[in-house]
């Protein structure tokens, strides 16, 4: 390798670098400062390269000096602020001679992080030289171990990026170039390995050997992920054969006799698995001739491995494969041995461990993120469960007849851990279809569910049993919870409850959870089976229950989505222990308060101050001295985690003052048009509700300090930009709905400007919507004649170049049951209560009709269609935005949503109105007049049967339609 490099910069480098390692923070940071600098000097690169090839250095330093050149490559590869192309051509060179002329494996590794983050923007036709070169260093030094590793592991980081890729032209153009490449060396050399296992009896040789094996399987595996390769394909019995050696090789040299992690040959098999199973799930045709072998061998292979940790991986994959070929064409090699897959697989796997019961005791956290939220995946558990579900594809009876003998059996032993093994046998078995959100939803013929929670489950959690058992209890009642009758909830409820008081968070969670779940299920119809009724006798011990689960675990939010939950089914009949619950429910945000770490809790917590506020208006005084406190703590402190549900809360209770408003709601309105609140993104809905209720409540404060000129302005500001524009529309329909029009007449031609502006430069599907909506509200409020008006002040006739733009074709896109009525009730204003358009623009009006009858049409479908429930509020539908990091974004509270005004309460139907306005109209037409009318009208046969239709059926004469 050439480089302009002297010595001296070899010890300035050395300098630099141990200086950034000192505790004095003045020199460090001088350090950094000089290494930042030396970076865009031209010698930079060359005198990396050189410090870290120069085995005279320390290998500290020279690890830290490879690091250095990954961050640069990294940050500056593809920006090229810089590195300049003859850089870029030196570390191409130099990090690949690098990889092969160093022994240190921290180096090798940190130069194969490089040669991937190269490749990902050069490879393969900027980099042609890179695989060859692999290629030639695998041929030509196939007996030096470290050379044949550091080729295979740079392989490996080159090809992983194939995982989970889908197949396009770019990729598949990349692998038959990498397949061409690398393909019959890397079989050879793969092949050499295997069969050198037979003869090779040094211990430190096999490590060495199975270390270049894992890292071919991990190739194979990345290779074969997007598609099967036509080498591999035709090779795929010399592949087999060596798949089925590792399998079946044991040698006790290659046990690293720990308990928890897998040693080389364990991690060996699972990656062998790993590959079958995707051969059997992708590739079916190519693999079933090696099916049954691969049966046989996965079996052995579980019949030797015992309960330890380190084998959980490989035990994992092992039984995924068996579940993949149970529910393959060859899952009738199975039928003779489902008894001995059951003692010998399944029950085995399913056993609780001492590693289990420690996790249950010292980490709840971690025991129900793998329990309830399904993170343990790839755990012996969880896979065993898939294999009785997919073998019960095709013998359900079978299998549940030889578990049921088993449960007995399990059950008869009277220990909690056969109890254990016991209830999630009933539940694998019994299980035949599931959702998160409902628990199981189709349940097996051949188990009688409901006697074993009678007869089982109901006895445990009335008797002090083993927590274990008492948190199996609660799962099972939940994962049956839309199987459970009515009539079971005075017994299941009260024990759940008196649960939340156990020593065990596993337990209270559980307990939390389950209650939860129990209130959200819901009959056929749509209604709740546990009505408010139900819950009510038990109100006081529940929320007491709840809440001393909440002091004993940590910001729990299972128990704080419960409490949600309770409060939104309890309604007004939280009136009795709303004081107390005021009380406790403010201490909790004061704690939070603190430190805001869990976004899941916290949205709860405010949503459950949303539900209360929202069935309870009679406490709005006590709303407002319990957190106004807070509210002023959080918004002067900066918690900016906590500001956009503040705003929200603020909104709804000022939703439910009455005229004349406090000086607080007052006061606080000038506040909240400050620039600064809006500068954050997820302050704006809530803030933006806050100004149209004000405006809604209050509308004679706009007239005070200029402040309808600065609601405009927002409204302005928000309306320009796409992701923001109907908070722009929120603002001004509030002013429509409440201002007299002569107050706002002198801005409406700039408000319409401004919006025309906007829908000419960034038209957008939700701006559509949101003028369509904006305009009928100006029609039903002001009327057709005042839209005219306006509109013709900036152009004459704008209208009809307007409406093709707007209503034609999105006004069906509009949703909402009280805004699609608005629409419909403004548009035929437009069309029968004026009747400039028909005389001036007879195709617009023609074209407005039809799109109106196609919108009613449209309604009455998807009224038909879409399931509304009283109780529908009771369902948050925000969840899944919750995330376990907090970012400074809106999340809406579901119960603080206020609903929408109807401003043409007096219309009941939507059709009958459009036939009495028809009829009103041709009634005052000429007979010339009404001809011209039909036959615009009867130009779309469509419109005119229905209008017709509309007309009949309101008792009106539709006679001139004929």
């Amino acid at each position: 390798m050439q480089t302009s490099t002297t010595e001296p910069n070899l010890g300035i480098l050395t300098t630099l670098i141990q200086n950034t390692m000192t505790h004095e923070a003045s020199v460090r940071i001088k350090a950094e400062q000089d290494l930042k600098e030396m970076e865009r000097q031209p010698f930079y690169v060359a005198l990396l390269l050189r410090y870290i090839s120069d085995a005279s250095m320390r290998s500290e330093h020279r690890l830290m000096v490879v690091v250095f050149l990954k961050n640069l490559v990294k940050k500056d590869w593809d920006v090229n602020l810089i590195l300049r192309p003859e850089d870029k051509e030196l570390i191409k060179q130099g990090v690949v001679e690098l990889l092969f002329s160093t022994s240190d494996t921290k180096i090798q590794d940190v130069l194969s992080e490089i040669i991937t983050i190269i490749s990902e923007f050069d490879f393969y036709k900027n980099w042609t030289s890179l695989l060859p070169y692999l290629v030639n260093q695998l041929r030509t030094n196939s007996s030096n171990f470290e050379t044949v590793r550091g080729v295979l592991f740079t392989c490996h980081s080159l090809f992983k990026k194939y995982r989970e890729q889908s197949k396009t032209d770019e990729i598949e153009d990349e692998l038959i170039y990498i397949m061409k490449e690398f393909a019959d060396p890397m079989f050879h050399t793969f092949q050499g390995f295997v069969s050198s296992l037979s003869q090779t009896t040094n211990a430190n040789d096999l490590k060495l050997i199975f270390t270049c094996i894992n890292l071919l399987l991990e190739i194979f595996y990345s290779l074969n992920w997007v598609d099967i390769p036509e080498y591999f394909e035709e090779h795929v019995a010399e592949y087999s054969s060596m798949f089925n050696t590792i399998l079946n090789y044991d040698n006790p040299a290659l046990d690293n006799n720990l308990i928890e992690e897998p040693g080389l040959l364990d991690e060996a098999k699972r990656l062998v698995c790993q590959s079958i199973n995707l051969y059997l799930e992708k590739y079916d045709e190519i693999f079933l001739p090696y099916v049954e072998i691969f049966a046989t061998s996965v079996w052995q292979l579980l019949s030797k491995l015992d309960s330890k940790m380190k084998y959980d991986a490989v035990v994992s994959k092992s039984i995924e494969f068996l579940t993949l070929v149970s529910r393959s064409e060859k899952y009738g090699i199975f039928k003779d041995a489902l008894p001995q897959i059951c003692d010998n697989i399944i029950i085995p796997n399913i056993s609780l461990r001492e590693e289990d019961e420690i996790i249950f005791a010292e980490e709840p956290i971690e025991y129900i993120r793998r329990d309830i939220e399904g993170s343990d995946t790839e755990s012996r558990r969880r896979s065993a469960q898939e294999l009785i579900k997919c073998l019960s594809i095709y013998y359900e009876k079978e299998i549940a007849d030889n578990f049921i003998q088993k449960i007995q059996t399990l059950l008869q032993k009277n220990d909690w851990k056969s109890r254990d093994a016991a209830i999630f046998l009933v539940t694998c078995i019994s299980v035949k279809a599931s959702i998160q959100r409902k628990g199981a939803t189709l349940v097996s013929q051949y188990v009688d569910v409901m006697n074993f929670l009678s007869t089982q489950i109901i006895p445990q959690l009335q008797a002090s049993s083993h927590p274990i058992i008492q948190a199996d209890s609660i799962k099972f009642i939940c994962t049956f919870r839309q199987h459970l009758p009515k009539d079971s909830f005075p017994v299941i409820f009260p024990l759940t409850i008196q649960l939340l008081y156990s020593y065990e968070p596993v337990v209270q969670t559980y307990a939390a959870w389950c209650i939860e779940r129990l209130l959200v299920v819901r009959e056929e119809n749509g209604k709740p089976r546990f009505t408010q009724q139900d819950v009510f006798p038990f109100a006081e011990k529940l929320l007491q229950g709840l809440f001393h689960a909440l002091d004993n675990t940590e910001e729990n939010e299972y128990v704080m989505k419960a409490i949600m939950r309770s409060t939104a089914v309890l309604k007004e009949q939280m009136k009795p222990i709303m004081p107390a619950y005021i009380s406790k429910i403010t201490e909790v945000l004061g704690q939070v308060c603190k430190n805001p770490s869990n976004p899941k809790f916290n949205h709860y917590l405010f949503e459950s101050y949303a539900t209360v506020i929202k069935f309870n208006r009679d406490y709005i005084s006590e709303f407002e001295a319990s957190l106004f406190p807070p509210f002023q703590t959080i918004l002067t402190s900066g918690i900016e985690e906590f500001t956009p549900y503040v705003f929200q809360l603020i909104s709804q209770l000022l939703s439910i003052r009455q005229p004349p408003l406090p000086q607080t709601y007052v006061g606080l309105f000038p506040n909240f048009l400050s620039a600064h609140l809006w500068e954050s993104e997820g302050n704006i809905p809530g803030l933006v509700a806050y100004v149209a209720t004000f405006i809604t409540k209050a509308p004679q404060e706009l007239a005070k300090n200029n402040q309808l000129q600065q609601v405009l302005g927002l409204f302005q500001s928000l309306v320009m930009s796409k992701t923001k524009d109907y908070h722009g529309f929120r603002i001004l329909d509030s002013l429509i709905s409440t201002v007299p029009y002569d107050q706002l007449s002198v801005y409406m031609v700039e408000i319409f400007k401004i919006l025309f502006t906007r829908l000419q430069k960034k038209k957008t599907g939700q701006f559509v919507r949101c003028l369509i909506i904006f305009f009928s509200n100006f029609v039903v409020k002001y009327g057709a004649k005042a839209l005219f008006q306006t509109m013709n002040q900036i152009q004459q006739g704008i209208f009809s170049s307007l409406a093709k733009v707007v209503w034609e074709s999105s006004l069906k896109t509009i949703s909402g049951k009280i805004e699609k009525k608005v629409c419909a009730v403004a548009l035929t204003q437009i069309l029968f209560q004026n009747s400039d358009l028909i005389q001036t623009a007879a195709d617009t009006w023609k074209m407005l009709l039809d799109e109106l009858v196609s919108f009613l049409e449209g309604v009455d479908k998807a009224e038909e269609e879409e399931e509304v429930f009283d109780d529908d509020e009771t369902v948050l539908h925000t969840e899944r935005g919750l995330t376990g990091g907090y970012k400074v974004t809106f999340t809406k509270l579901s119960f603080a949503a206020m609903g929408i005004e109807d401003p043409v309460k007096e219309v009941q139907n939507s059709k009958q109105y459009l036939a009495h306005n028809i009829s009103n109209f041709v009634s005052q037409l000429d007979p010339q007049q009404v001809q011209f009318v039909t036959s615009l009208i009867r130009s779309n046969p469509t419109s005119a049967q229905r209008l017709y239709e509309y007309m009949q059926s309101n008792g009106l004469n539709p006679s001139f339609l004929q």
